[in-house]
């Protein structure tokens, strides 16, 4: 699919389903730490996002970043792209946006030419989702600085207007897809034949798969007891949710269903300090930041992300 949103893929197994191109990022540009902060505020239909992230550098430990990773680093300082969780739950990347956009349009001008008719009948609405979260997603870089550890850092603002729209337009390409899905034999699991019934149950019944309401926003997935605990088993699965749970997410398995939630209805914001699992962090992209882009001398964050709410404030409620 050109647009894809691993939520649920990250957490337990691989169903590629919402909203945004995804880029690998490992083994290039890393960074140790990302702390995300958002609010959504109900009235003005959206959702703003402090970014934070600390430790930044290249995958080896070479002296200076390659020409590969300070193109990566350019693409995220010049264009609109971020991340979420490391992009184990997603990137968004407007230039793929933009991609994915055109070439879906080409293809449904084409009409059936090269694509099958389960693509064709995906396209339209993962089209449409696609140019809704492209003019609604606004990022903003902040500066380049030094944690308190002396480590390369930077901070991003992220608003997403019309955040219902977008939630609802995800929801439906869902349905979509995992109709298609079922009709191409997708969803066949030897390890558990109630996979797809209980997937074709979720359509009946119309499960709202993403939800946001206040500050909580959950995401619920169908899944057997039986393979909920034979993906308990994955080692390294299990570290990114406790991983995921120590920066005050959750996630539970109730009545067939797998829901990964974060934030609380009545919380004024909502923040989540993630540790990248097995980060190592190489000090070697400061001397080029600093040549290309600058780092800012005393800059603090918690000020900066202080201001930023405010002005959101200000702005939406």
């Amino acid at each position: 699919m050109l647009l894809v949103f691993h939520i649920y893929g990250w957490l337990v197994r691989g169903l590629s389903i919402v909203c945004v191109g995804v880029l690998a990022w490992a083994g290039c540009v890393e960074f140790e730490k990302q702390t995300l902060v958002y609010r959504h505020f109900p009235k003005a239909d959206t959702l703003v996002i402090w970014q934070q992230y600390e430790g930044i550098g290249g995958d080896s430990d070479k002296d200076g970043l390659t020409n590969k990773e300070m193109d990566q680093l350019e693409s995220v300082v010049s264009r609109q792209r971020t991340f979420f969780f490391a992009n184990w739950v997603f990137e968004y990347n407007g230039d793929e946006i933009q991609e994915a956009i055109d070439g879906m349009r080409l293809a449904l001008k084409e009409e059936k030419q090269g694509h099958s008719r389960l693509e064709m009948e995906v396209l339209p609405s993962a089209l449409a989702l696609a140019i809704l979260v492209q003019k609604n997603v606004k990022i903003k870089n902040g500066p380049f600085y030094l944690n308190k550890a002396g480590k390369l850092s930077a901070s991003q603002e992220v608003t997403v207007s019309n955040i219902s729209k977008i939630i609802r337009g995800a929801n439906a390409l869902i349905r979509v897809k995992i109709r298609a899905g079922i009709e191409d034999g997708d969803f066949d699991d030897e390890r558990d034949p109630q996979y797809q019934p209980l997937l074709e149950r979720s359509l009946e019944d119309r499960l709202e798969y993403i939800t946001l309401k206040d500050q909580h926003l959950s995401v619920r997935w169908p899944m057997s007891a039986r393979l909920f605990k034979q993906d308990e088993k994955d080692k390294d699965r299990v570290k990114i949710i406790e991983q995921f749970q120590k920066a005050g997410g959750k996630v539970t398995h109730d009545k067939q269903l797998v829901t990964v939630e974060i934030g609380l209805l009545k919380d004024l914001h909502v923040i989540l300090p993630f540790l990248i699992p097995a980060a190592d962090f190489h000090d070697n992209g400061i001397k080029q930041v600093r040549e290309l882009y600058g780092i800012k001398k005393n800059y603090d964050p918690d000020s900066s992300r202080a201001d930023f709410f405010k002005r959101a404030v200000d702005n939406y409620k």
